[in-house]
């Protein structure tokens, strides 16, 4: 999930409309983007996101993830990114 400020920011484009449906079983309506996105200095190919109208962090899936080594630091309130 990717805000939707940032993906007007970026002109990214839009694609298609789906339903997402919140923990809360609530469901409503989102528009899903293609963006190309650049991690630890690595391009990662064409992804579909869903816009977030209500959050202004980027949520990350396994799908991405798993092309990096991730450690969580919650001690010290840190994640690190590496390839």
């Amino acid at each position: 999930m990717v805000p939707i400020s940032l993906l007007r920011q970026v002109q990214a484009r839009k694609i298609s409309k789906i339903f997402i449906e919140s923990i809360t079983g609530i469901r409503q309506p989102a528009d899903i983007f293609e963006v190309k996105l650049t991690i630890a200095g690595r391009q990662i190919g064409r992804l579909e996101v869903v816009g977030d109208r209500h959050n202004r962090q980027i949520i990350l899936g396994r799908d991405v993830l798993n092309q990096f080594i991730v450690t969580l630091n919650g001690l010290a309130n840190v994640v690190e990114i590496s390839s």
